[in-house]
């Protein structure tokens, strides 16, 4: 596994480094505003297939994706979104706008009668990654399935290098602050509905959104 330890002299050439093993179809460790994150072009089915085989995920579980903008949200042919009217469109992104970016996963019709998770951190390295390559990755936790997310680099290192699959490169952004996962809302009903409660609380979420949603 690559590692490259971030500093800000070589924050442009760390994203550009994390573009190219995008590009190439390989996985990256990215820091996030939460937990480490393994992110993969989301449009590369062998990419993809590589994050399950990193966390050794049911593939039946969905992975969550990261955007880095609510241009790119609308844009993106794998994220086309398909509300059942324009009403809750305008509804969605107004609400989506209140808590993106940020630490709060949201699941929203796709086409298909699918639905899909999606995340924009709050976490500059992964917008600018995000921006850089120009289109959505993966968002899911880098941590082996059914073991704890990682803050600690030290850990999470010591848990992948023993893998058969491992990671293509680590940016290492050292330790980050503890945080629960991000909470998880399901927003194609109204009002949002707590899928898991993680890094903002259901007392923060009405405190902070849901006063002028919930009557």
């Amino acid at each position: 596994m690559e590692r490259i330890k971030i500093s800000k002299n070589n924050f442009g050439g760390s994203v550009s480094r994390a573009v190219e093993v995008l590009v190439s179809g390989g996985v990256v460790v990215v820091p996030t505003d939460t937990v480490y994150g393994l992110a993969a072009d989301v449009g590369n089915e062998k990419a993809v297939q590589k994050v399950f085989e990193i966390k050794g995920r049911s593939e039946d579980k969905k992975l969550p994706v990261f955007v880095s903008s609510f241009e790119m949200l609308g844009q993106s042919p794998a994220l086309t979104t398909e509300p059942s009217s324009d009403r809750e469109s305008e509804r969605v992104l107004y609400f989506l706008r209140k808590v993106l970016p940020g630490k709060i996963t949201c699941v929203l019709r796709a086409k298909g009668g699918r639905t899909i998770a999606v995340r924009m951190p709050n976490y500059d390295l992964v917008l600018k990654i995000i921006e850089k390559f120009g289109r959505p990755i993966t968002g899911t936790s880098a941590n082996v399935a059914g073991k704890p997310e990682h803050t600690k680099i030290d850990e999470l290192i010591a848990e992948f290098k023993n893998l058969k699959v491992k990671p293509d490169l680590i940016l290492d952004a050292g330790d980050l602050s503890p945080s629960k996962p991000s909470t998880v809302l399901d927003c194609t009903i109204w009002p949002p509905k707590i899928l898991r409660e993680g890094a903002v609380s259901k007392k923060e979420l009405k405190k902070l959104i849901f006063g002028d949603i919930l009557k």
